[in-house]
């Protein structure tokens, strides 16, 4: 299993629990693209992550909601590989 999750993505570490709860990823050691001066306070955080989420396409791979080629190594680290020639259309 792979799961794929850029520390920046406000998309996968969106919640309800923002409201009242400290999330995880906001404690050390942060993820490389994550600011130290982030802070949380109740409902402020889930109301930044809420207007994050609208801009996290605007951002270059690996960063925000943009992955690149991030996936096909995903894929390759979980689809087995195969010997032999490639298949050919028609058979």
């Amino acid at each position: 299993m792979v799961y794929l999750q850029n520390a920046s993505d406000p998309v996968v570490w969106w919640s309800t629990d923002l409201l009242v709860e400290r999330p995880e990823w906001m404690g050390r050691p942060l993820g490389p693209d994550i600011t130290p001066e982030i802070s949380w306070f109740p409902v402020v955080a889930f109301w930044q992550t809420t207007v994050d989420m609208a801009g996290s396409y605007g951002v270059q791979a690996p960063h925000g909601h943009r992955y690149g080629t991030t996936s096909v190594d995903g894929w390759a680290a979980v689809v087995p590989r195969t010997a032999g020639p490639p298949p050919t259309r028609g058979g």
